[in-house]
C-alpha cells in the first residue's frame, strides 16, 4: 500500500513540474562543426605538452652530444648504450612535444563519429529549463533531467557542457540563446550545479 502511495505522489510531483512553465525555452540542432568546436575547446591543452617536451628533448640532445664527446663507461656501461639510451630520451621528448596534437585529433575522430552514429543528434533538439530540472526534447524522445543529475558544468569559446557522467554531457552552443537568456541560463548552472569541474593538466586554464 505504501508502495501504492510513494509511485502517487512520485506522479504528482512529475504532473507538478509538467503544468509550470518554464523560465527558458531555447532550439538548435547541433551541427558537425559545433561538435567539433566544443571538443577542440574541452580537449588537450597541447602548449601544456609542447613546452616540457621540447625542454626535455633539449637536453637529452645536450646528453647524446656529451656522450659522443666523452665516450663515458659510467657505471659499467659502455658509450654506445649510453648513446642508444640518450637518442631514446630524445625521441620520447619529441613524442611528448607532439602528443597535445594527436591527442586532440584523435578526440575530435572519436566525438564526431559518436555524434555520427546518434540518431538524437541529428534533428533539432529543445531545452526547456525550469527551476527544478532540465528537459531535453528531439524528434525521436525526451528526458527529464533534475539538477541533481548534472555532476558538472563547465563553459569555454561560447559552449557550455551539461556533464551528465565524468565525460559526457550535454552541449550547449550559446549563440542559440538570447543574451538575457544565457546570463539566466549561467545563473541557474551557477545556483543549482554545486560540484565544481576538477581541475587536470590535460584540460584547458
Amino acid at each position: 500500500m505504501n508502495g501504492r502511495v510513494d509511485v502517487r505522489r512520485a506522479w504528482t510531483r512529475v504532473d507538478k513540474l509538467k503544468a509550470l512553465p518554464p523560465q527558458i525555452e531555447f532550439s538548435f540542432h547541433l551541427s558537425e562543426q559545433e561538435v567539433a568546436s566544443a571538443s577542440d575547446a574541452f580537449g588537450v591543452n597541447w602548449r601544456r605538452c609542447l613546452v616540457p617536451g621540447l625542454v626535455a628533448s633539449a637536453l637529452s640532445a645536450v646528453g647524446v652530444i656529451v656522450i659522443i664527446a666523452v665516450q663515458p663507461n659510467w657505471w659499467g656501461i659502455d658509450a654506445a648504450d649510453w648513446l642508444g639510451m640518450g637518442f631514446g630520451l630524445t625521441a620520447g621528448s619529441l613524442v611528448i612535444a607532439s602528443s597535445g596534437k594527436w591527442v586532440t585529433a584523435l578526440r575530435r575522430w572519436i566525438v564526431l563519429r559518436q555524434y555520427r552514429r546518434t540518431p538524437t543528434a541529428q534533428g533539432a533538439t529543445t531545452y526547456r529549463i525550469y527551476d527544478g530540472h532540465v528537459e531535453v526534447i528531439s524528434d525521436l524522445g525526451s528526458a527529464q533531467i533534475r539538477w541533481e543529475g548534472f555532476l558538472k558544468a563547465q563553459e569555454k569559446s561560447g559552449y557550455l557542457v551539461l556533464y551528465t557522467s565524468p565525460i559526457l554531457g550535454q552541449i550547449i552552443p550559446l549563440k542559440h540563446l538570447a543574451s538575457s537568456d544565457a546570463s539566466r541560463l549561467r545563473e541557474l548552472v551557477r545556483e543549482r550545479i554545486k560540484s565544481p569541474p576538477v581541475r587536470s593538466f590535460w584540460r584547458r586554464g
